[in-house]
């Protein structure tokens, strides 16, 4: 209960930096609808293929570029907490008065509000583009959820490089924020891909979040298709938030010291 109750304090905290330069918060809405018009104009013909799985390209690829943001948002959660760690600005909050899981909690909650609000431009620019979604409004917290679960693992992630120097943490940046989009059905249909492919996407639980996405655009509310392939993402980020929250406090406990 004390890590819910210190919790807004992190976030106010958080808030107030991001206020004072809001480069990451422009960012974050300007990089996922450059790839949406992108990869939208590039490939939008792709779905003249003979067995593409969507009404068009613009309607298969948003829940890819969700995803990818998911992806992205996730692992730069905690870049701000290992510079202040790395200079040690951390020190001021580990003097104080609150809870170390507080930290945690604080810091992926800013995260997972700033990518619902981008979650949503992003479906307001392909809906523009020509997006289906047969389910309307009523299917968009639906995606959401998977979006949020996507995030969590990725959170995971980040929280775990808590004692990288910042060049290690931009570093593991570069290397993990795209294989994991392009190894999935983020952007392409799996079967198109090559076999290798097909078999890594399968343990990849972002082929599992766009699919469960995209069944609600194109398939409308197909709960067992949606609930198992959710099920998966949220097992994923559940054990990812077990193993993170353990190696973040002990990292943050290590600075104390």
């Amino acid at each position: 209960m004390s890590a819910l109750k210190d919790a807004p304090t992190i976030m106010w905290r958080e808030s107030r930096f991001l206020r004072r330069n809001p480069v990451p918060i422009v960012l974050g809405f300007v990089n996922p609808i450059l790839w949406l018009l992108l990869f939208g104009s590039m490939f939008y013909n792709l779905a003249r293929f003979p067995g593409f799985p969507a009404p068009n390209y613009t309607t298969f690829l948003v829940p890819g570029i969700l995803a990818m943001n998911a992806v992205a948002r996730g692992l730069i959660s905690c870049f701000n907490l290992t510079w202040h760690r790395y200079y040690g600005f951390l020190d001021k909050i580990l003097v104080a008065p609150i809870s170390r899981t507080s930290i945690f909690v604080g810091q992926a909650t800013v995260t997972i509000l700033f990518g619902v609000v981008e979650s949503l431009v992003i479906m307001g620019v392909g809906a523009l583009m020509g997006m289906h979604n047969v389910t309307g409004l009523a299917g968009i917290p639906l995606i959401i959820v998977v979006y949020v679960a996507v995030e969590l693992i990725f959170i995971s992630l980040s929280m775990m490089m808590i004692n990288f120097v910042p060049e290690q943490f931009i570093g593991f940046l570069q290397l993990l924020i795209l294989p994991p989009v392009f190894l999935s059905s983020a952007l392409f249909p799996i079967e198109f891909a090559p076999r290798f492919i097909r078999t890594i996407a399968r343990f990849n639980p972002i082929t599992y979040a766009v699919e469960a996405m995209r069944t609600v655009l194109i398939d409308g509310l197909g709960w067992n298709d949606y609930l198992w392939r959710l099920g998966v993402v949220l097992a994923v980020a559940a054990v990812f938030l077990f193993l993170s929250h353990r190696v973040f406090i002990k990292g943050v406990s290590a600075k104390e010291e």
